[in-house]
């Protein structure tokens, strides 16, 4: 797993009523993700599975971008890409392009964020970025930091899908010290996009 995050931080970007209780302890129970391709989670991936096969009332409201954001936080990549790429939709393209982020082929996840371009979510991220950006203490955001430039560019609605590819790649690359931060922030963006996608 990369970083040193080992369950996921507060589930606190989506409204408590708005998520299924087996749906919020699937969520919940799940290990962060990080920035590259995790090892699967097969306790996530049991959850997910039960979800849905029980075809509840309260599982059965899940869409397909939901499910997609679901196998992303279970590891299982395949499946989310298998999911997102039929979706022709900015929020398909979007699961579609973290997925790629994920996978390590960032050139292609720029492809699918080009193609996301505009989405709702992209301005509540930078939005919320910014929010803490002076409050949280996220090394990366640091003014001092040797990522500054880059860093700033993610509260900037238009560059943001493009600097968040560009600063998991160099993390994973050669700046381990981004990760826990990263991870962070693509937590957020995985809310953001999973509320959307219900």
């Amino acid at each position: 797993m990369n970083g040193t995050s080992v369950f996921m931080p507060k589930l606190d970007l989506i409204a408590p009523d708005k998520l299924s209780p087996a749906v919020r302890d699937a969520i919940e129970a799940a290990p962060m993700p990080g920035l590259r391709d995790s090892p699967k989670c097969p306790d996530t991936r049991n959850a997910i599975e039960r979800l849905l096969s029980e075809q509840s009332a309260e599982s059965s409201c899940l869409s397909s971008p939901a499910v997609a954001g679901l196998w992303l936080l279970a590891g299982e990549l395949v499946r989310s890409h298998t999911i997102s790429q039929s979706l022709d939709s900015p929020t398909g393209s979007y699961w579609h392009g973290i997925m790629h982020r994920r996978e390590g082929d960032f050139s292609n996840a720029k492809y699918w964020m080009r193609r996301a371009s505009g989405h709702p979510v992209i301005e509540e991220l930078a939005s919320h970025i910014a929010s803490v950006a002076g409050t949280a203490s996220l090394a990366l955001l640091a003014p001092q930091s040797d990522q500054a430039l880059a860093a700033r560019r993610l509260t900037d609605m238009e560059s943001l899908p493009n600097s968040l590819i560009d600063l998991c790649e160099l993390a994973v690359d050669s700046k381990p010290e981004l990760v826990s931060d990263l991870e962070l922030i693509c937590w957020w963006e995985w809310q953001l996009l999973f509320r959307h996608s219900m």
